[in-house]
């Protein structure tokens, strides 16, 4: 008898959780929109961090930002960074923004380049001994109608 009715009370168990799950019964909210973050996490965690998820798409772009900062990069080695008073002109966001406005500078007295400093690339003069020649380089700049500043270097 006691086996009959631990095999009778767990037998009323089934029908109900093969009614639920087999009626056509619409998902909660809540029970959609919580499937829908954990497989966005999931997509996030296995997907979008692996070297083998990324489209060649990608990996040409890549490669093409990369070759564009090459000439961004041997012109700001072509500057001297030695301690004394530069001007900067910009910070950008992508070295082709900072080279574009490199191009519409008029002649100044100093040479200017592109530095890479982190995500930014900054349009900055030669370094000059005093501070009255990096003075006088903004001063012309701004006269032509660009943003600069001085600032100590090193």
């Amino acid at each position: 008898m006691v086996a009959l009715a631990v095999l009778g009370g767990s037998a009323a168990l089934y029908p109900m959780l093969s009614d639920a799950s087999s009626s056509r019964q619409q998902t909660p909210a809540f029970l959609e929109a919580e499937q829908q973050r954990h497989a966005a996490a999931h997509e996030e965690r296995f997907h979008t961090h692996h070297p083998g998820s990324i489209t060649l798409a990608q990996v040409i772009e890549i490669q093409r930002q990369r070759r564009a900062l090459k000439p961004a990069e041997a012109a700001a080695g072509a500057v001297s960074q030695v301690p004394g008073w530069e001007a900067q002109l910009g910070a950008f966001g992508s070295a082709q923004a900072a080279q574009r406005q490199q191009a519409r500078l008029p002649a100044l007295s100093l040479p200017v380049a592109v530095h890479r400093d982190g995500a930014l690339f900054r349009l900055k003069s030669a370094a000059a001994a005093d501070p009255g020649a990096a003075q006088a380089f903004c001063a012309a700049a701004v006269a032509a109608g660009f943003d600069c500043f001085v600032r100590r270097t090193g």
